[in-house]
């Protein structure tokens, strides 16, 4: 049984912020890393990590019912290790979708495919009992349950809502965010906070710069 107080940051999030339910795993697990160490109303962000210890990890599978029967199932380091290179994967891949605005159909990468995730995570492409296309994770356990947020990655892509997660701008936040702006132009998760501040910051480098341009 795992209470509240065991619980991070994350739970439940994706729907508090209106996030669509098909890429609420996605937003939760990358988001489970928190890089925020701006200022904001006199507070300070401190940041963490979820997924930093073994427990950390089995306790975010499991509140999200993603590791069914698991008591005693034993989470290793190599599942942590696993579980944290997918998220860097996923991560890294996001922080591209900041200014790129293409359709997912004309899109174009240069990334190479991630032999490291494809070695991690395995999942069985078939037909179901229902004669239908299905895709799920090959086996079971921790692996298996990762596996559930790659494959909701591939279908986000599909519908286009992939492209909708980016990372904020701010280098000091680093925040994924679900873009809902019609024309996907959005480059911060909150332009009040994030957007304001960057902006005011650029506003005093360019005055800095131009009163040490003057001549003396």
């Amino acid at each position: 049984m795992v209470s509240s107080d065991d619980v991070g940051w994350t739970v439940g999030l994706a729907g508090k912020l209106g996030v669509p339910e098909d890429v609420a795993l996605i937003y939760e697990f990358v988001n489970s890393v928190d890089h925020r160490s701006f200022v904001y109303q006199g507070h300070r962000n401190v940041g963490g990590d979820e997924l930093c210890t073994t427990g950390g990890l089995r306790t975010w599978l499991s509140v999200r019912g993603l590791l069914p029967g698991a008591d005693g199932l034993v989470v290793s380091a190599a599942d942590l290790a696993a579980a944290r290179s997918l998220r860097g994967e996923l991560r890294d891949a996001i922080s591209t979708h900041a200014t790129d605005t293409s359709e997912p159909e004309a899109e174009t990468s240069s990334r190479p495919a991630s032999s490291q995730v494809e070695r991690l995570f395995a999942v069985w492409v078939g037909i179901d009992a229902q004669g239908r296309p299905s895709v799920r994770p090959r086996g079971d356990g921790v692996r298996a349950a990762l596996s559930l947020v790659l494959i909701e990655a591939v279908f986000a892509h599909a519908t286009g809502r992939w492209q909708r997660l980016k990372m904020c701008l701010a280098p000091d936040c680093r925040w994924v965010f679900f873009d809902k702006s019609k024309p996907r132009t959005a480059r911060w998760c909150e332009t009040e906070i994030c957007g304001n501040r960057i902006k005011k910051t650029n506003q005093r480098a360019r005055r800095r710069e131009r009163s040490d341009g003057q001549p003396q």
